[in-house]
């Protein structure tokens, strides 16, 4: 009887304990899981720190994007998501950059970020065609660009979901 207790209360701290889950979010400190296929490539060509969200803000959902693709040059990097190879505009999910420059001439509506940080959001326009929701900050001399293609109805929502993905590169530091 002895055994079967301590079999059924070890069985059970597994299933309890929170590393036992399954949800499919990246701890703070690793990139979302869609950079990983382009990430090492990126990292390898530029000296700039790069800064990726652990998680997207709703209404994204990761496991839906289905493309990555970088570059890397020594004081620059980019790297672009979408829902599907080969559509770009169309299937355009986000936008991640850091570049390296002196001054930066602040645009858009300023806001605070994670760790102190002053960002620049903007929210998303369309005239012949949309541009996305973007938030600019200047850190240890780098410029980062983010910009994500959201549905969502009110300018306080956009500005939420792209402030949370900002924060979320702060935090996370270095790639």
């Amino acid at each position: 009887m002895k055994t079967s207790i301590v079999g059924i209360l070890v069985c059970f701290c597994f299933i309890a304990s929170p590393s036992a889950s399954t949800a499919d979010t990246s701890p703070e400190g690793s990139p979302a899981k869609v950079f990983q296929s382009t990430l090492a490539q990126v990292k390898a060509r530029t000296q700039i720190p790069i800064l990726l969200p652990s998680e997207f803000p709703a209404p994204i959902v990761e496991k839906d994007i289905h493309f990555a693709d970088g570059n890397g040059k020594r004081n620059k990097y980019e790297i672009t998501l979408y829902y599907e190879e080969g559509a770009r505009d169309a299937a355009f999910v986000g936008y991640f950059a850091g570049e390296a420059i002196g001054k930066f001439h602040a645009k858009g509506k300023k806001v605070n970020l994670a760790d102190g940080v002053t960002g620049y959001f903007k929210r998303k326009s369309c005239g012949g065609s949309c541009s996305p929701s973007q938030m600019r900050w200047h850190q240890d001399n780098v410029l980062y660009t983010l910009q994500l293609k959201l549905a969502v109805k009110t300018e306080a929502e956009e500005e939420q979901a792209v402030t949370a993905a900002a924060n979320s590169a702060i935090r996370g530091g270095a790639r």
